[in-house]
């Protein structure tokens, strides 16, 4: 279970990577917080759940948007979750979830995007637990 202690700048119309830099829970290690902060490795194959969560600055325009991207893939990308943004001006939780068939060594990143004209942050909370990413071993692949 990883979370972020600071939030972070998105552009406008530009995907990024969320980072995590703190380990709440990682008892495999299947995350470095410093050496490629933004992945989970697995270590077994098989069907996992993967749940982002992010916490967006208020803003009333665009769209805002949440998910997965498999070994720096942008053609293995799983799990869109979109919403438009609140017509009050308010700070959004979004959630993306998706189970992901994967092997040993696959990697996964927990992408967040927006498009509201202007920059925003993707806002920390360390009390709450945003932003966050958790990947649970669900069962083998199924023959």
């Amino acid at each position: 279970f990883l979370t972020h202690s600071v939030g972070v700048s998105t552009t406008s119309g530009v995907s990024l990577m969320q980072p995590f830099d703190t380990e709440e829970l990682d008892p495999f290690d299947l995350h470095n917080s410093t050496t490629n902060n933004t992945r989970i490795t697995v270590q077994q194959s098989g069907i996992y759940l993967a749940i982002g969560t992010v916490r967006w600055t208020a803003n009333t325009a665009g769209v805002r948007v949440a998910r997965f991207r498999i070994n720096g893939d942008s053609t293995k990308e799983r799990g869109q979750s979109e919403f438009p943004a609140s017509s009050v001006s308010e700070n959004m939780a979004h959630t993306a979830t998706f189970l992901l068939d994967l092997v040993q060594g696959d990697y996964v990143e927990f992408l967040i995007n927006q498009n509201s004209g202007i920059a925003l942050d993707s806002l920390a909370n360390s009390n709450i637990k945003f932003p966050s990413f958790l990947m649970l071993w669900v069962s083998t692949k199924a023959n």
